[in-house]
């Protein structure tokens, strides 16, 4: 089901129309954290259908490029995250309240299993992302108030999730609806995006954690990403098409270094692949590229159109 920005739905309505619509997806960083990223080979699309999948994608992506393979039999899969080991992370919402995560071992083929499955505190689970340690967190939007869950690494089959993040002290909604995660280039410093903040945790991270830094532009906020220069690019789903770009030092007080013109509506799934070239998939499942560097005259590139494609990955 396609994504609408959250614009074009009254207030009482926000939670009604994302439970119907489904959530919004991100991707992974460029520069993971951990040890740094093997060589990457290839680029995976998860398609949000009741009966939905994670198409794979050989290197480089052309506008003739077609699925090398397909990872198929998924219900709703959300956001796509690589780790630094080179496992994918796909969050299933399942068609409503989902609560469990899968997590695959290279190399990824359409004959691939789960290695294990992670199970969150809260449901609704929509994004991942790994810090420095191995430490895995997972968004979840079930109510204004939450969450962030946080299994302690290195997570396995075993792992089971240790502790979760709420609202504590954000403003003004809570840390409600929080869908994009994604650590700095040191995997140190966490930035998320929920409805209506853009959100900086510092260590130590704990189930007490509040803001840094806490940004409120006038927006609706989707997918989230950094880039290697710390650099976060948020998805604007106020201005349909543009990403806001904002430069470090990242405070109460920062407002957009520029604002990204990718597409014609709202933009869903980001990542940067191994060059730092941004890459995109907006409402209509089309997957955009900019190349690097990125500055505001960049000029994105249409490059394919998958129907019901939402998070986008690269990984080996």
């Amino acid at each position: 089901m396609k994504r609408s920005p959250f614009a074009s739905f009254g207030a009482a309505g926000v939670a009604l129309a994302l439970l119907l619509a489904g959530c919004k997806s991100t991707g992974t960083a460029f520069n993971p954290p951990g040890g740094g990223m093997r060589t990457l080979h290839h680029m995976y699309l998860s398609i949000s259908a009741t009966v939905g999948s994670v198409q794979i994608y050989n290197l480089p992506v052309t506008s003739a490029s077609t699925p090398s393979g397909t990872i198929a039999g998924l219900n709703r899969p959300e956001e796509l995250f690589v780790d630094h080991a080179g496992r994918l992370f796909v969050p299933l919402s399942n068609g409503g309240p989902g609560k469990t995560v899968n997590v695959y071992s290279s190399p990824i083929t359409s004959a691939s299993t789960p290695a294990f499955v992670l199970t969150t505190i809260d449901a609704s689970v929509e994004d991942t992302t790994e810090d420095a340690a191995g430490n895995v967190y997972v968004s979840a939007w079930p109510s204004s108030s939450c969450c962030i869950d946080v299994f302690n690494g290195p997570v396995n089959a075993s792992a089971t999730a240790n502790f979760s993040i709420n609202s504590n002290g954000v403003t003004p909604d809570g840390l409600g609806f929080v869908f994009g995660l994604a650590f700095d280039s040191s995997g140190t410093n966490l930035y998320v995006s929920s409805f209506s903040s853009i959100i900086k945790f510092t260590p130590p991270i704990t189930t007490a954690s509040t803001p840094a830094a806490n940004v409120t532009p006038n927006q609706d906020n989707y997918g989230l990403v950094v880039d290697s220069s710390n650099r976060i690019f948020v998805a604007n789903a106020t201005i349909d098409g543009t990403v806001d770009v904002f430069t470090q030092p990242f405070t109460n007080a920062s407002t957009r270094a520029f604002g990204l013109v990718v597409s014609g509506t709202h933009v869903i799934g980001m990542a940067f692949d191994g060059s730092g070239n941004l890459w995109a998939v907006d409402g209509n499942g089309v997957v955009w590229e900019v190349k690097a560097p990125i500055t505001a005259a960049s000029t994105p590139t249409n490059v394919l159109t998958v129907t019901n494609a939402d998070g986008i990955a690269f990984g080996p």
